[in-house]
């Protein structure tokens, strides 16, 4: 099943899942840990009630709440750069190729390198300290 044309549900989707547990088995094997970082190129500059995040992010975040996983969600971070800006879409982060498929522009990158590197120095402060 697709919601705004991505893979929501169905066998293609629960392969997505199945691989991504698997990998999280192999890295726990190893005591590796691991950090997902979730964005979305194409939020709305809405809250939570949004169609589009209860039909393809909520979904996301509910499996990863189940593992052992770090979780970076940068879904919070990017509606308030929106609103910060004033901005209707992420365009000034994203470059979109067709099909639509969203990839960081060189401000999107150093956006999402700022959080990841914010969120490593936080979590290991808190894995130190426990």
């Amino acid at each position: 099943m697709q919601f705004e044309g991505f893979v929501s549900s169905g066998r293609p989707y629960d392969r997505h899942i199945d691989a991504r547990r698997r990998g999280l088995t192999l890295a726990h094997d190893h005591d590796i840990a691991v950090l997902f970082v979730l964005f979305d190129a194409f939020l709305r500059p809405t809250r939570f009630a949004d169609p589009h995040y209860e039909a393809l992010h909520r979904p996301l975040l509910d499996h990863l709440a189940d593992t052992d996983a770090e979780v970076l969600d940068l879904y919070p971070h990017l509606l308030d750069v929106m609103a910060r800006e004033g901005a209707k879409n992420l365009a000034s982060f994203w470059l979109s190729v067709k099909p639509l498929d969203g990839h960081p522009d060189s401000a999107g990158h150093a956006f999402i390198a700022e959080r990841i590197a914010s969120h490593l120095r936080e979590w290991h402060a808190w894995r130190e300290d426990g």
